[in-house]
């Protein structure tokens, strides 16, 4: 079995050993290489395990179902790990120990019990990481071809464990091929994983298909997601299993691109997935605890703006990622370099690829969060000199005189043109739905509530005293802080207010710890009730900034701003004519320009021309 002490080391550009224990298959971002699909259809095998999601307090069991998609004489579990029972080890495929159809070539394991776990679940192995649900290899899973050869999957399979403690998700059952958590959409997808295929390039017609899925989705929700998250609970493999796709964990799908100056063209194939201009990008995560860390899905979200500059600016070490020589310090790649007292500097160890706390300055720029001024020099130690990660784990400093190539955000744009719009009027909300793709069943609910968990966390607020969370290769946390300040991220779909006091229930229990005040209590004493602290996003507990109306001046133009924070709720620009006063009421304002949940009015401020004609302005939020 794997050893999660070296999870840390995965997704480098150099192969390690650490302390004998040889690191895991690299794992590998997919953006780079999600071209188009081959032709035909390849050789593939999957498994599934049902459910995927099991009581940490033990005694429930669940089995593993494998689809070889070829005439195999023996499938068996091996290396199973030491806390899992498996009643027989040998996958059946005769209707029998399980086994749900006879000769249908699913081969279904013995049942597999795991002893309780001791203590809380806790995810993946960083010390800061989500409670409550936890994430464990259970065995490989190996194939005797008819010929007497053995092959095994690349990848074995994991198995979710939620403490039972936790509250379970409360779950609408929309039809026989959807279900709604507050953070998720269950989609009943087909035989095999849409996802998969994509993500692991395991058949053509995989793009098409995966459109319809999402397409799907705007048949129960609104068009009102700047980014899908799509996750699987099969896995699927080409053959041989050293195929290169295999390796691949994540891949980001860009849908729309309005931006300029960052290196991509302008597009917008929304209506290829049935959005009607919202759908920026589709992010696939692999199955499994090889997919979900928080690492891997903030890194395909960078995608959809970072790292596409021009190949010639001497940065990157392909056409998606920066270089690891390079300072840049991304989740992207490159490493955030230490300025030494007497020269050179140190490679930090929480800024790079796979352990990261912030967004870096480049990546803020290209995204619209952060100015050009916030860039500092953009330098490259010499390939050919020491590794990185060996000079990490060596401590050994890049020297002054092994930097081969320095360059400025000045020269990134004379290059590109500056980015526009720039960052005061880019869009700083985004609105992440997380899809759950399960084939020919639909999660139970301690599944849901376990997905539901990983998707409420990712856009769980801070309050300023706790620290910025590691978002590391092998953990969960929120991902609110990486983006920096005036960057947020919401991922509710639905609400239930079952005590009907004007706060979603799992708000309330997740902020306030249980049921006991209501929408008009200020438990903080900034002036923000709680009812006003959902509508605009803010923490209950903590005196934060308000981010209601936001005024900004912008070349020639003022602009008050409203953003839609919650889905189902109205958000609406109210103003009064000063030459009337308030006395001739508030009238609604039809905004004149719309970025994602942002409202806008601009006036103009050029000299010579009419003012505003609304000189008092408010976002008014109902119900």
């Amino acid at each position: 079995m794997r050893k999660c002490s070296v999870v840390r080391l995965v997704g480098l550009d150099l192969a390690l050993l650490v302390s004998g224990v040889a690191a895991e298959p690299s794992q590998v971002c997919g953006t780079c290489a999600g071209g188009a699909l081959p032709a035909g259809t390849p050789s593939a095998q999957y498994y599934e395990l049902v459910p995927g999601v099991i009581d940490s307090g033990g005694g429930e069991g669940f089995r593993i179902l494998v689809r070889p998609g070829r005439p195999v004489a023996r499938i068996h579990l091996t290396e199973i790990g030491a806390r899992f029972a498996v009643a027989d080890p040998d996958c059946l495929d005769d209707g029998t120990g399980g086994d749900a159809v006879a000769g249908d070539g699913v081969f279904t394991s013995g049942e597999i019990i795991r002893e309780p776990l001791a203590g809380p679940a806790r995810f993946g192995c960083e010390s800061e990481t989500l409670e409550g649900l936890a994430i464990e290899d259970v065995a490989s899973v190996a194939i005797v071809e008819t010929d007497g050869s053995e092959v095994e999957f690349l990848v074995e399979p994991s198995v979710g464990l939620l403490d039972p403690d936790q509250a379970p998700a409360r779950v609408e059952l929309v039809d026989d091929g959807c279900q709604l958590a507050s953070h998720l959409v269950n989609l009943r997808g087909p035989d095999l994983p849409v996802g998969q295929a994509r993500l692991h390039d395991l058949g053509g017609g995989a793009q098409q298909a995966l459109e319809d899925l999402i397409a799907a989705v705007y048949e129960v929700l609104p068009d009102d997601f700047d980014f899908l998250v799509v996750l699987s609970t099969v896995r699927g493999e080409l053959l041989p299993r050293t195929a290169s796709p295999n390796y691949i964990v994540g891949l980001h799908l860009g849908v729309k691109n309005s931006v300029q100056g960052i290196g991509l063209g302008i597009d917008d194939r929304t209506g290829e997935y049935g959005s009607g201009g919202r759908l920026l990008g589709v992010n696939l995560l692999d199955a499994g605890r090889r997919g979900l860390s928080i690492n891997n899905a903030v890194h395909e979200l960078t995608h959809q703006w970072s790292a596409a500059i021009d190949w010639g600016l001497g940065l990157k070490s392909d056409a998606w990622h920066w270089s690891v020589y390079s300072n840049v310090g991304s989740i992207l790649g490159g490493y955030g370099w230490i300025p030494r007292p007497e020269g050179g500097w140190w490679i930090d160890d929480e800024r790079s690829r796979s352990r990261i706390r912030r967004m870096a300055p480049m990546d803020r720029y290209l995204a619209g969060f952060g100015g050009p001024h916030e860039v500092g020099p953009l330098m490259l130690c010499d390939p050919a000199g020491t590794h990185p990660v060996i000079r990490l784990i060596d401590g050994i400093p890049v020297r002054a005189d092994e930097v081969v190539l320095t360059r400025a955000i000045e020269d990134v744009i004379a290059v590109h043109g500056p980015r526009v719009p720039a960052a005061v009027a880019a869009q700083h909300h985004f609105r992440i739905g997380f899809v759950v793709e399960s084939n020919g069943r639909l999660l139970n609910q301690r599944e849901m509530s376990y997905y539901n968990l990983l998707a409420g966390e990712f856009e769980r607020l801070l309050a300023r005293a706790e620290p910025d969370p590691l978002l590391a290769s092998s953990n969960w946390v929120p991902a609110t802080r990486y983006f920096g300040p005036g960057v947020t991220l919401a991922t509710r779909i639905r609400s239930w207010d079952e005590d009907e006091d004007g706060l979603p229930d799992d708000w309330e229990r997740l902020y306030l710890g249980g049921l006991d005040e209501d929408g008009g209590s200020d438990r903080d004493g900034d002036g923000r009730n709680h009812a006003s602290e959902l509508a605009f996003h803010g923490h209950p507990d903590d005196p934060d900034l308000p981010r209601g109306l936001r005024i900004y001046r912008h070349e020639n133009q003022l602009c008050f701003e409203a953003t839609r924070f919650q889905p189902g709720r109205d958000y609406g620009l109210e103003g009064w004519d000063p030459a009337v006063g308030p006395a001739g009421g508030w009238t609604r304002l039809e905004p004149d320009q719309v970025l994602g949940p942002h409202l806008r009015i601009h006036v103009s401020l050029a000299a010579g021309e009419a003012g505003a004609p609304w000189g008092v302005f408010r976002c008014r939020v109902t119900p």
